[in-house]
């Protein structure tokens, strides 16, 4: 998890803010601390990871999908929309693409191998990803954002 999360921000990092700040005029986000504020999520990503991988058990499992959901499955989605329906290069588009849907995919497949439905695992991803896709929306249809 740490791993695919550091290569996205490697690919954000150069010039996502300056790019997100072109598309939501008015709210900058400063180009100065985007990496610092990578460091607790890069955090968790270890933590939650590891938990996961160590323990085996499905809670681990499931509260590493919850986060997957907010930061993977729903950052992938915002990269892909915004590049699609802007016309513009997204910073993280690739890593998002590449890197962060196949290990959703992975984990979401081996918490069902571990027993947990279907129905289970969509509902959290849907409920867990929705501040960040309420997120893609407002950035890329209104051009604002909500925090």
């Amino acid at each position: 998890t740490p791993v695919v999360f550091a290569a996205h921000v490697a690919e954000e990092a150069p010039g996502y803010a300056r790019w997100f700040n072109s598309i939501v005029v008015g709210q900058p986000i400063p180009e100065s601390g985007f990496l610092a504020a990578q460091w607790t999520p890069f955090l968790a990503a270890a933590v939650l990871g590891a938990g996961a991988a160590w323990t085996g058990s499905r809670w681990a499992g499931l509260i590493l999908w919850v986060w997957a959901s907010h930061f993977l499955f729903a950052n992938a989605v915002y990269h892909l929309v915004a590049s699609v329906w802007l016309v513009t290069f997204s910073p993280g588009v690739v890593t998002g693409t590449i890197l962060y849907l196949p290990f959703y995919g992975w984990v979401g497949r081996r918490l069902m191998s571990q027993g947990v439905a279907l129905w289970a695992v969509v509902l959290v991803a849907v409920f867990a990803s929705l501040p960040s896709l309420l997120q893609t929306y407002m950035v890329v249809f209104e051009r604002r954002r909500f925090y």
